[in-house]
This record gives C-alpha cells, structure tokens and sequence, in this order.
C-alpha cells in the first residue's frame, strides 16, 4: 500500500463524514477554514458503508479499505453468476481497476451498483419480470444515486437506452 494509504483530499472527508457520524455529529465534516457544515458536497452512500467497518472497530482509514475489499467480492460474485464460464478472464480485466479499487473513492461502490443495476436490467429484459428483480433494479439505481450524484443520471441513461433497444428489437 502508499504511504499515504492511498487517500486523496475527498477520502478524508468520507472518512471524516462517517466518524463525525458516528460520533452523533450527523453527516458533518469540518472544512478546512475550520468551519463545521452538513456534507451536502458528497452523496452518504460511500460513507455509510465506512460506517459499517467504524461499528466493527475498525478506523476510518480500514474501514474505507474494508469497502473497496466487499465491492471486488461483490464484483466478483456478480461476475461470476453472470458469466461463470468467463468470469476468470473477466475477473482478471479488474486489474485496469486496481487504483480504483485501492483508493477510498466512491468510485468502487458505484462500479459495484452500476454493474448490478445493469445485470439487473439485462435480465428484466430476458427473463420473466419479478418483484424481487425490480426491487433489486430499484436498490441499485438508488444506491448509484446515494454513491455519486452522477449515479442518478446514469441509471436513468441505462434504463432508457434499455427500454429503447428493448422495444427497438421486440419483434411483432
């Protein structure tokens, strides 16, 4: 790992956002003129899955890194009920992701739901529509959204650009 534990200048404030949560603060963070405000900058999704790990004894710093360490699991796993007979060659094209995959962004979390939503979407569209996958469909574009704000936008794009080759395609 860097010596800097692979932290950049958004990193600490997740980090900070979480602690001063934790700590009964609600989602705060303390700019650096020292004034303290409400963490509107930065969706809570990533901070509060470091919140989880602060309530298992981890710091913040371990707790971001106990993130990053379930999404590769949960890419992984996605990958691998996806396309089972693909999944090593797919699993291996995560190393282009590695500093991703390693910082404390939230970029991991919302690759995580975006691969999600739109395996999601996929098998809405090839299999026999449910409410557990519609549910499933739901959670991950939320959880896009609650990662990044850009998340939001995102799977509204995908959702169109699905329905659109969805009925594009639908023969008659």
């Amino acid at each position: 790992m860097s010596s800097d534990y692979c932290l950049v200048n958004d990193s600490h404030y997740y980090i900070q956002t979480a602690e001063r949560f934790k700590a009964g603060l609600g989602p705060t963070i303390i700019l650096e003129s020292g004034e303290i405000v409400y963490n509107s900058i930065w969706p809570l999704g990533y901070p509060s899955f470091i919140l989880i790990g602060l309530y298992l004894g981890l710091n913040g710093i371990w707790a971001s890194k106990l993130v990053n360490l379930i999404v590769i699991i949960w890419v992984l796993y996605e990958l691998n009920k996806t396309w089972a007979d693909k999944a090593p060659i797919l699993a291996l094209s995560l190393l282009a992701f590695i500093k991703v995959l390693a910082f404390s962004w939230s970029e991991s979390l919302l690759f995580a739901f975006t691969l999600s939503f739109t395996h999601g979407i996929w098998h809405a569209f090839h299999n026999q529509m449910n409410f557990r996958l519609l549910f499933w469909i739901f959670i991950t574009g939320f959880g896009m959204f609650f990662t990044k704000y850009i998340g939001g936008i995102s799977a509204g794009l995908i959702f169109i650009a699905a329905l659109l080759a969805y009925f594009t395609n639908k023969k008659t």
